[in-house]
């Protein structure tokens, strides 16, 4: 006859330690600029430029930024205080060629 198999306890729930966070992927730095996905920003004591991920603050007030970057060819993710945060960078657009004109783009006579 085979052992009897033993009845175990159910597992113990899992405690989430980030149950009360709010995440957003919007915020405005303390410059006025806003931060949105992808928007690269410079950080104070850091090298290079992160691009930003999101935005943390939990239950007790505590706030971060979230972002991907740093020197070339190291990029890390990364986290820091919203005053560390010295400068938003943003990309110049481009504008069509049809709305430039051909007198801009430089036609060949």
């Amino acid at each position: 006859m085979p052992p009897r198999r033993r009845k175990t306890a159910p597992p113990p729930p899992r405690h989430d330690p980030a149950a009360g966070w709010i995440f957003t992927t919007d915020y405005v730095a303390p410059s006025g600029r806003h931060l949105r996905p992808g928007v690269e920003f410079s950080v104070r004591g850091e090298r290079g430029r992160f691009r930003f991920l999101r935005h943390v603050r939990t239950e007790t007030g505590t706030e971060w930024v979230e972002g991907i970057g740093g020197p070339k060819g190291c990029h890390q993710w990364r986290s820091f205080r919203p005053d560390r945060i010295r400068r938003v960078h943003v990309k110049a657009r481009v504008m069509p060629v049809s709305r430039v004109g051909l007198k801009a783009v430089g036609r060949a006579r």
